[in-house]
C-alpha cells in the first residue's frame, strides 16, 4: 500500500471557482480506488476567498493541507514550497484550473510504479485561439522536441514523479520555467520519462494567471538557455569543437542583443 501513496502539489492564485470541484474529483477517484493521497495547496496570496474555501473543505475531513505563499510570486516558486511540505515519496504537480483531469493521477501513478520515474500528461486535443494553439505547437515542436530532445508535453499542468529526482538535481527556475529545466535535467541524469494521453479542457472559471505572450518569450528563452548549457556540450563532443565555437559565438551575440 505504501507504493500507492502520493502527494499532489497544487499551486493556486484566485481559484475559488475551481478548487472545490478539483479536490472532490480527486477524492472521488483516488479514495474510492484505495490510493493514499494528500493535496498540498500553496496559495499565492489569493484575494477571492480561495483560502477560506480550503479551510471549509479541510473541516469536512478531506485529506488536504494548505499554506500561504512565503516566497516570491510565481507558479514555479509555489511548487518548490509545496515539495518541501509533501509527505509521500510519489509526487504529482497539478494546476488548479481543471484543464487537466485529476482522475489521470491514478493511472499515471500506476505507470510510475510500473517502472517510470516521470509520467507527463500529454494533452491530445488543443484548446484556445488559433494563435495560441499555433504558438504552443511551435514551442513544443521546436524548443522542446527538436532543440532539447524532450518527447513529452513539457508545459502540461499535470506530472507525476519520484521525490528522489528532486533530491538529485538542482533547480533554479524563474516564475514560469520550472517544467523544462526539471524534465531536461532529469532526463540527462538518466531518469525514465513517459507520456500519458489526457483530454485537455477549456478553463470554466477564474482567469489564467499567465500573460501568454510574455510568459511564452520567457519559457522559450529558458529552453534556448538550457540547450546552450546542457545540449550544446553534448553536440560539441559529437561534432567537434569548431561547430561548438560557432554556435557559442552566435548564442553570445543573441544574448547581448536581448540585454540591450
Amino acid at each position: 500500500m505504501r507504493e500507492r501513496q502520493i502527494s499532489v502539489i497544487i499551486p493556486t492564485l484566485n481559484e475559488r471557482g475551481s478548487i472545490e470541484l478539483l479536490i472532490r474529483r480527486m477524492d472521488d477517484f483516488l479514495s474510492r480506488r484505495q490510493y493514499v493521497w494528500e493535496a498540498v495547496v500553496i496559495d499565492d496570496r489569493s484575494i477571492d476567498g480561495t483560502f477560506e474555501k480550503l479551510e471549509r473543505l479541510k473541516g469536512e475531513g478531506l485529506p488536504i493541507r494548505f499554506f500561504r505563499k512565503v516566497g516570491q510570486r510565481g507558479k514555479a516558486y509555489s511548487l518548490l514550497e509545496g515539495f518541501r511540505q509533501a509527505r509521500f515519496e510519489n509526487i504529482a504537480i497539478l494546476d488548479a484550473d481543471l484543464q487537466c483531469p485529476p482522475e489521470a493521477i491514478g493511472p499515471m501513478l500506476d505507470e510510475l510504479l510500473a517502472g517510470a520515474d516521470i509520467v507527463v500528461a500529454n494533452r491530445r486535443n488543443a484548446v484556445g485561439s488559433i494563435s495560441r494553439r499555433l504558438a504552443s505547437w511551435i514551442f513544443q515542436e521546436f524548443f522542446v522536441y527538436r532543440l532539447n530532445g524532450i518527447k513529452v508535453d513539457s508545459q502540461s499542468g499535470l506530472k507525476v514523479f519520484r521525490r528522489s529526482i528532486l533530491e538529485s538535481i538542482t533547480l533554479n527556475p524563474s516564475p514560469w520555467t520550472f517544467d523544462m529545466e526539471f524534465l531536461l535535467k532529469a532526463e540527462l541524469a538518466g531518469y525514465v520519462m513517459r507520456g500519458y494521453p489526457v483530454d485537455f479542457s477549456e478553463r470554466t472559471s477564474g482567469e489564467s494567471k499567465l500573460s501568454f505572450w510574455s510568459a511564452s518569450v520567457e519559457i522559450a528563452w529558458n529552453a534556448v538557455s538550457l540547450w546552450y548549457q546542457y545540449r550544446l556540450p553534448i553536440a560539441a563532443r559529437m561534432f567537434g569543437t569548431g561547430f561548438s565555437e560557432k554556435i557559442r559565438r552566435f548564442s553570445g551575440t543573441i544574448a547581448r542583443r536581448r540585454s540591450l
